[in-house]
């Protein structure tokens, strides 16, 4: 079996940002499906894993995937076999545009119908919340990528919209207390304080108008390429 494991670590460990509610996120990127190795990493039972193969990861690396321009800008590469030695990192320096924005707003404006139409069942509230916290996190992800200024951060891409949009402040302060209803779902918080009736109508017309700022940035993204590659093609005729 041939040894092809490219190992990295990503998100607040390789940020230098850690909490108390920080995972720690490797890559695995192997076609041999099996665990990392005992004795391999030694944190490697704790971490949350992302595991993909190098079809997947090039299919990927085709469309610019996101999650690639967020190794790229902030992984760490923690082991390498030898007959995959850098192998990717030249996929991430080959890394292209984004080209699914506009499959993601549709996407997430159909969560966000969905979102409305729960939140009234108590019983689903808490999940309903969750969800729109990381649909509201994703979409200034996205934003925050299509402006050029990358973060991937658990609440600083929420604040560079906000800063850059000049949108309430308050959007800023409020969205760690939405947030803790992901951490939540996940197992990363025990408890989070109720939110009242007012601010979840607030949130989800927040999360309207953030869905409103994409629609417009990936407009003048898409245009802002197309002319880029216009120029490059008129410069090689």
């Amino acid at each position: 079996m041939i040894k092809d494991r490219s190992i990295w670590l990503y998100g607040s460990h390789a940020r230098g940002s850690v909490d108390a509610l920080s995972d720690r996120d490797l890559l695995l990127v192997s076609d041999n499906p099996r665990e990392l190795g005992s004795g391999l990493l030694p944190f490697s039972e704790t971490a949350n894993i992302s595991q993909y193969s190098w079809q997947e990861i090039e299919g990927m690396a085709r469309y610019g995937s996101l999650f690639l321009h967020h190794i790229r800008l902030e992984g760490m590469c923690l082991y390498e076999d030898e007959a995959v030695a850098g192998r990717l990192g030249e996929v991430l320096q080959g890394l292209g545009r984004y080209t699914r924005a506009d499959k993601d707003l549709r996407g997430f404006r159909t969560t966000l119908n969905d979102i409305r139409e729960g939140i009234d069942d108590d019983a689903r509230l808490p999940f309903e919340l969750s969800v729109l916290a990381t649909l509201i996190r994703h979409s200034c992800v996205l934003i925050s990528y299509l402006i050029g200024q990358s973060t991937f951060g658990r609440l600083d891409p929420v604040r560079v919209v906000a800063s850059h949009f000049s949108l309430d402040s308050t959007i800023t302060t409020d969205f760690p207390g939405l947030y803790c209803y992901r951490l939540l779902a996940d197992g990363r918080a025990r408890e989070c304080m109720p939110l009242p009736v007012g601010l979840i109508k607030l949130w989800l017309n927040r999360a309207d108008r953030v869905l409103e700022i994409l629609e417009v940035q990936i407009g003048e993204f898409e245009r802002n390429s197309g002319n880029r590659e216009s120029n490059a093609s008129d410069g090689k005729s």
